[in-house]
């Protein structure tokens, strides 16, 4: 009996561990201090985005401060465990806080593959998800924000959603609040299981 129960549980165990676990994208503790912003291809002339001490002072905290003179995203590399696939996520969680909304009232997530140099988000082909979220947001509070996995949508026709969910490996991802002339600092940025 006591072996079935130490079967059992090893079993148990072993269930859970194969189960997608919590990926971290990035939390802005590392080397990397410049990010790129872009949107359409390339760096956005007079875009910034700077890895920066806290607004709020939390102690020992660093995030990424987004200056978007136009509709800019930061541009953040995603590795997943071996076998997982984006699918296996139930959404992209982040922290962000809005200094100045700008023009601006879209959560923008694009999914994809683009060397440096080409044009990831143009004309949409990236795009799953473009929602106005402003109503959850007020200015100099960090809020968290999870876009669902289960609300990714072709936004513009030619988005292959399931080929997104199906990806592998090394991919990137375009984030942020789509503004012109807006604000704001985004941390904590990861897949939850």
């Amino acid at each position: 009996m006591k072996k079935n129960i130490f079967i059992f549980l090893a079993f148990l165990s072993f269930t859970a561990y194969a189960q997608a676990q919590e990926v971290l994208i990035n939390d802005f503790e590392g080397p990397k201090k410049n990010y790129i912003l872009t949107w359409g291809g390339g760096n956005l002339g007079g875009a910034e985005g700077l890895v920066t001490y806290d607004p709020l002072w939390r102690e020992g905290n660093h995030a990424l401060r987004c200056l978007t003179p136009s509709a800019a995203l930061a541009e953040l590399e995603v590795s997943l465990p071996a076998g997982k696939k984006l699918g296996d996520y139930t959404a992209v969680q982040f922290d962000i806080m809005i200094i100045d909304f700008g023009d601006g009232n879209n959560f923008q997530l694009h999914v994809g593959r683009w060397n440096e140099g080409s044009a990831p988000g143009r004309n949409g082909r990236d795009l799953v998800y473009n929602v106005g979220r402003k109503g959850d947001l007020a200015q100099h509070q960090w809020r968290t924000v999870q876009i669902k996995t289960s609300d990714f949508r072709a936004v513009n026709s030619g988005v292959d959603v399931p080929a997104k969910l199906a990806m592998e490996g090394d991919f990137k991802i375009l984030l942020g609040f789509g503004t012109n002339g807006g604000r704001f600092f985004m941390d904590n940025v990861k897949l939850i299981p």
